[in-house]
């Protein structure tokens, strides 16, 4: 396969007699010119050489009296052979003009982090504030339309604008809802998270309703947000607290003395595209045939380029990964570690404050082994839960 950068400055692809290539191998090497060996296995020896390297190639055969054949390819030979097209150069030279301009246009807006404001009404906002597909980019100020969006929307706490050549990104943050309702004031109960034994109560605000030793159910009431005194009456309060209580939980876990792993050969690109103002064009199509298994990898880059970078155009390309599976078998040592690393990481993400006791449990059989293990544990169960209350003194 030709490299792109032998077609981009002009490739000599030559073909000569198998005997003579390990004396082109070594003179060229001696001369520090870079050969691109093709064929090596059969009777002819194909290679090419790019740019000014061709004629010094050809020099050297010459030089050598070796039989030879060669063809010329790559974007000079084909300008050279159209040079008197006049419309292909005004066609080339009117691409790459259209291609310039279009990167200094809008041509994809995508929204990040919006939840209860709908994209259209984000993208609506937008335009009013001069950003649309299709808006010429050199005038607008980003900085400028994010800060008329965040004062003039009562749903945005924040938002940036960013954008790498036609492809804008608008992040944003919404505010926090409040109550639907004016006359509705929110408090909040502690309740339980999961059923647990009390052990101690940290109350910051609120008023005890479980006491330390009393067995709890989830979503039990632990601190009431509604406070009574003979002094001072009925008052309400947000509940706040932490809440220890002795959890009891059980980890269960199967694994099969058999397992099998992938075993992934070389890549294989078999498909390029570029991906110009959201459409894919194909570049190139190369047949792929295996008898054996594959993953398939698809990615997309930008052009590494600080002239074409910030076109909109995109790179695709396709490749197939050949693997194989083998299937092994573990030995019991290697189950009963696996088992137990899976347990240790259940516990830490459980994020206990204490872990009491552990039962550990597993049994052998033919498949393979059978793991549980039983965990008595310190937890905070405390939960916050919303309560509305409609006051006649909040009314309006």
């Amino acid at each position: 396969m030709i490299k792109p950068i032998a077609l981009l400055f002009g490739y000599t692809r030559f073909s000569i007699d198998k005997r003579d290539a390990t004396q082109v191998l070594n003179d060229a090497n001696r001369r520090h010119i870079r050969l691109h060996i093709e064929q090596y296995e059969s009777e002819r020896f194909s290679f090419y050489a790019v740019g000014r390297s061709a004629k010094r190639v050809e020099a050297l055969l010459q030089k050598r009296a070796i039989l030879y054949t060669h063809v010329c390819g790559g974007l000079p030979k084909f300008i050279d052979d159209r040079r008197h097209r006049v419309g292909i150069l005004l066609g080339v030279i009117f691409f790459l003009v259209l291609t310039q301009l279009s990167a200094q246009y809008v041509w994809d807006i995508s929204i990040i982090g919006n939840r209860a404001t709908p994209a259209a009404e984000i993208l609506d906002m937008l335009a009013q504030n001069g950003l649309y597909v299709g808006a010429y980019g050199k005038n607008l100020d980003i900085s400028e339309i994010a800060e008329i969006m965040q004062a003039a929307s009562p749903e945005i706490s924040w938002i940036t604008i960013h954008h790498t050549g036609a492809y804008y990104t608008v992040e944003i943050v919404e505010r926090e809802r409040g109550s639907e309702s004016e006359d509705v004031t929110p408090y909040y109960n502690v309740v339980a998270s999961r059923d647990g034994q009390v052990q101690s109560l940290d109350i910051k605000s609120g008023r005890a309703v479980a006491t330390p030793g009393s067995t709890v159910r989830k979503g039990d009431l632990l601190v009431s947000g509604i406070i009574s005194t003979r002094m001072q009456g009925t008052k309400f309060a947000t509940a706040a607290a932490a809440v220890l209580a002795r959890v009891e939980d059980r980890f269960a876990l199967e694994i099969p003395y058999e397992t099998v792993q992938k075993e992934y050969g070389v890549p294989v690109k078999t498909l390029t595209e570029i991906k110009f103002f959201g459409k894919n064009i194909l570049i190139l199509k190369k047949p792929f045939k295996s008898n054996e298994k594959y993953d398939t990898i698809y990615t997309e880059k930008h052009i590494e380029n600080d002239w074409l970078s910030p076109l909109p155009v995109l790179i695709c390309q396709t490749a197939f990964v050949p693997y194989r599976e083998e299937k092994t078998l573990q030995s019991e040592d290697a189950l009963l570690m696996q088992a137990r690393a899976a347990a240790e990481k259940f516990i830490t993400e459980r994020q206990y404050v204490e872990v009491l006791a552990c039962e550990e449990i597993y049994s052998f059989s033919e498949s393979g082994l059978s793991y549980v293990r039983n965990i008595s544990a310190v937890e905070n169960i405390a939960a916050v839960a919303k309560f509305d209350l409609c006051l006649t003194a909040e009314r309006k």
